[in-house]
């Protein structure tokens, strides 16, 4: 059960998704699929910060609004070469992606394109080892703690909104 204060949150950020995929995009399929997507990453994200785990029916919604305006050769790019970084990265080091961090990135690939995702996930990259450098350096300990990915590509799929 999700507390009240967390529901009261979620409905801001939602709303204020729409308005940001109402402002920066002029094509009404684009603010629709925009407005989708950003609500179930917001929903991806509370998922992994609470519980590390990213349920598999967020991909399937996100794999579902990608349908929306589809560019058929950019959204198979997408899906299958976006989430190739972190697959290698969690074929080399252990424990350092998990499994529904991948399938998030592909389904945000297929939803978005090649092009957009890589921005969101080098942006993601960028806030989560800043985020990572900034909470060892206050904490001064290195210690093995597991941070939530979705948060980051969350945040800079918004950030990329804003930009775009």
């Amino acid at each position: 059960m999700m507390p009240w204060k967390h529901k009261v949150i979620l409905c801001f950020l939602i709303a204020l998704n729409i308005l940001l995929c109402v402002w920066s995009h002029d094509f009404i399929l684009i603010q629709i699929k925009g407005m989708l997507v950003s609500s179930i990453l917001i929903m991806g994200a509370y998922f992994d910060f609470q519980s590390r785990i990213i349920p598999d029916w967020i991909n399937v919604l996100i794999l579902l609004a990608g349908l929306i305006n589809i560019q058929p050769l950019e959204s198979l790019a997408g899906f299958v070469l976006c989430p190739l970084p972190l697959l290698i990265m969690a074929l080399i080091v252990n424990d350092s992606i998990g499994g529904g961090d991948i399938k998030i990135v592909a389904a945000l690939g297929f939803a978005n394109g090649i092009e957009n995702t890589v921005v969101v996930l080098i942006m993601s990259l960028i806030f989560a080892i800043l985020f990572t450098l900034l909470y060892y350096q206050m904490k001064r300990e290195r210690s093995s703690l597991y941070f939530p990915f979705v948060p980051y590509v969350y945040l800079s799929w918004i950030s990329a909104q804003i930009i775009s």
